[in-house]
């Protein structure tokens, strides 16, 4: 799913408008009905969202702009929620529905602090989160509460958030989130002087966290319909693990050998589609080309830093 929103602008200006009052730029919407022609088919490899920044990040009037827009194209709404570090992102959800814009299918991404009154705006309007727990714990958001929205049956998916400082891989995701909600549940039980090592009350399962990383998130993106399971009828995509690498070797529990042990070097032959796209543990795509591009874009970046840090650039190896 491809959520188009950021407006190629100042990050600051997009984020938090003139001297932080809440922007007054909008998405743009030409370009937005322009990709909407090209992403027409909600049955294709890949399909449209709108990202959106929501209440106290831009003016009232263009987040019903920007909601309005969504609900004209027909595509869901992805948002940025309930982050600790900043003061805008709380109470967003309240705000939402005194506008009247929980629509159904939003995916509300971090969610680490949000109330239970919004908790419950979440599950009565037919939402979802999407939890992106290696940046949650990076960067202070808080955790990433994935037990509170099973509990109430909320969909749940695992995000990378941002793949320029921490791995996006789904392996990444899996042990971060597994290790993060038990923490979360043993902090609680030490402060409530209750930690009685045989208490497993709330203490989510690698099943539970393999279901997130696979149905749950196929769930989220709007697509359980034809992909996130094994299931006939629906699109080939599998990723197959090789179990006798050493460090998953021996398996005992499948799920587990997945959310605790493995990683991407692990993954023998990725198929989407019934296309093969990794075979052997090596990618089919060549990709010299955009590597290129990227190191070329990252070295131009860098040399407009009137004093670079020392190292920055890494030395150029011979080819």
């Amino acid at each position: 799913m491809f959520a188009f929103g950021f407006p190629n602008t100042s990050i600051q200006a997009w984020w938090f408008g003139p001297d932080w009052a809440g922007s007054v730029e909008r998405i743009n919407g030409d370009e937005a009905h322009r990709i909407r022609k090209v992403l027409s088919d909600d049955q294709a490899l890949v399909t449209m969202a709108l990202a959106t920044r929501g209440t106290n990040f831009c003016k009232e009037d263009v987040v019903r702009y920007e909601w309005e827009l969504a609900r004209e194209l027909g595509i869901n709404i992805t948002v940025h929620v309930a982050m600790d570090r900043f003061g805008y992102t709380k109470m967003q959800l309240r705000r939402l529905q005194e506008l009247g814009l929980l629509f159904p299918n939003t995916t509300y991404i971090h969610s680490s602090h949000l109330l239970d009154d919004e908790w419950q705006m979440v599950k009565d309007s037919g939402g979802n989160v999407s939890l992106a727990p290696q940046i949650e714990l990076q960067m202070g958001h808080g955790w990433a509460p994935a037990q509170v929205a099973e509990d109430l049956g909320i969909p749940v998916g695992l995000s990378s958030d941002v793949a320029t400082t921490a791995s996006s891989d789904q392996f990444t995701q899996m042990h971060a989130i597994f290790a993060s909600e038990r923490g979360r549940r043993h902090a609680a039980a030490w402060d409530a002087d209750q930690n009685d090592p045989n208490d497993t009350t709330n203490l989510i399962s690698c099943r539970q966290v393999l279901r997130w990383a696979t149905l749950d998130g196929a769930k989220v993106a709007g697509i359980a319909d034809r992909t996130g399971s094994i299931t006939p009828g629906k699109k080939a995509d599998l990723v197959i693990i090789d179990t006798k690498a050493p460090n998953v070797s021996p398996v005992i529990d499948p799920a587990a050998a997945v959310v605790c042990a493995a990683d991407i070097s692990n993954v023998d032959t990725v198929m989407v589609d019934g296309k093969i796209l990794k075979r052997d543990g090596k990618l089919l795509a060549e990709l010299s080309g955009p590597r290129r591009d990227v190191e070329a874009s990252r070295d131009y970046l860098v040399s407009t830093f009137e004093n670079p840090e020392p190292g920055w650039l890494p030395v150029k190896a011979a080819v």
